[in-house]
């Protein structure tokens, strides 16, 4: 078991049941699995963020399975007001996660600055703040792959425009 600040990894970790892991050096670890894990677990390293653990376990899949065959093709447009535009027509509206969350930041930094300094309140608040912070990172990382993984199952060929959509935001 290897260990720096807020990670932790290990090999020779097992998962018997699927609520349950097995991590040499530390024994069972209770796990909640948003998926089945297909395959043998090679590697598990855990992370610590905003108070809360999180196991990341590395699967080596025997038999991958193969994409249908298609011969479409399909071009995409990413843009700000709106997530992304395909070329039939349809597209993908923007979730604005940050937007949906702000009020709660807004009132967990109006708690934060109202702490005094080095106080355990403080700490508590600044967890708090993190914890936003998290809930904010943690939906805009898992919204966008589920579109990717449907169009790369549905298409053959995908075009993406290229464009620098910081510089568009900030002439906005």
């Amino acid at each position: 078991m290897t260990r720096t600040r807020g990670r932790a990894g290990a090999t020779g970790a097992h998962c018997a049941r699927a609520d349950a892991c097995t991590c040499k050096g530390v024994g069972e670890v209770n796990v909640k699995c948003d998926r089945v894990l297909a395959g043998e677990v090679r590697t598990v390293t855990a992370k610590r963020g905003a108070g809360r653990w999180f196991v990341c376990f590395s699967v080596q899949v025997f038999e991958p399975h193969p994409l249908p065959v298609s011969h479409a093709g399909i071009g995409i447009d990413v843009g700000l007001t709106t997530f992304l535009v395909l070329s039939d027509g349809s597209g993908i509206a923007n979730p604005r996660h940050f937007r949906a969350a702000e009020r709660h930041l807004r009132r967990a930094q109006r708690k934060l600055a109202r702490r005094q300094e080095r106080s355990r309140r403080r700490q508590k608040a600044r967890a708090e703040q993190a914890r936003v912070h998290q809930h904010v990172g943690h939906y805009r990382r898992k919204f966008p792959p589920p579109h990717g993984a449907r169009l790369g199952e549905a298409q053959r060929t995908i075009a993406v425009e290229d464009l620098n959509l910081k510089g568009l935001a900030r002439s906005l």
